[in-house]
């Protein structure tokens, strides 16, 4: 497998040898599990291997819940916070990337430029987008985007509340003029209008989708 998860699975089951981990989890059913929590980001997979390593390898029922939450990246992310700071000297693009946080999921870059012309919109964000891409955001495919696995919906904070929720209803309602929704677009729909503490329209998407379902299976 010559893909680059195929590859990551190959160097990351080196990487539990080279520290001594047990034979039973040098394998690539466990290389996967990391590449998977850690999301392919290899900083991430050396916490998830230090993680591991400090817990000498045995891990209890609540220690593996909290590797499959990825709470072993959590000092790892705290840190890509402060790094955000330091080498994007832009603070339109910082912004940018603030409210992005927010999003779940792949975004197209119409997505972006409806959140960047939120209140105190910011200029030019095709232009943030391509310095970004590759630290912070992922290009998917063309004009497709997901956010980097250092980005956390919790660097958000540092937006003003009102921004905050701003944001989560942009989102929503770019979600809303899809075409089609799968199960899981209605549902990171509501969950945007909720936190917009828009509960009323929330209210209304979910009666409308209710009443279209059923008309479907007339």
């Amino acid at each position: 497998d010559w893909s680059v998860t195929g590859v990551q699975r190959v160097l990351f089951r080196s990487l539990l040898a080279a520290h001594n981990a047990p034979a039973h989890l040098c394998t690539e059913k466990v290389a996967n599990l990391l590449v998977t929590v850690a999301e392919g980001l290899p900083t991430l997979v050396m916490a998830a291997v230090r993680y591991l390593e400090g817990r000498q390898w045995e891990l209890t029922p609540a220690e593996f819940e909290a590797l499959l939450r990825g709470e072993f990246a959590d000092a790892h992310r705290h840190d890509a916070a402060s790094l955000l700071q330091v080498i994007v000297p832009d603070q339109g693009e910082r912004e940018l990337l603030l409210r992005m946080s927010l999003a779940i999921g792949d975004f197209s870059i119409e997505d972006i430029a409806a959140v960047a012309r939120i209140r105190k919109s910011i200029p030019l964000p095709g232009e943030k987008v391509a310095r970004a891409t590759g630290v912070w955001l992922q290009r998917i495919s063309e004009g497709s985007y997901t956010r980097s696995p250092l980005i956390t919906a919790a660097m958000a904070e540092a937006l003003d509340p009102m921004t905050r929720r701003a944001v989560h209803f942009v989102l929503a309602t770019r979600i809303l003029d899809r075409k089609e929704l799968a199960p899981i677009e209605i549902f990171t729909c509501i969950n945007h209008l909720v936190l917009a503490e828009t509960l009323a329209y929330a209210a209304l998407v979910v009666i409308q989708i209710g009443r279209a379902s059923c008309r479907e299976r007339v």
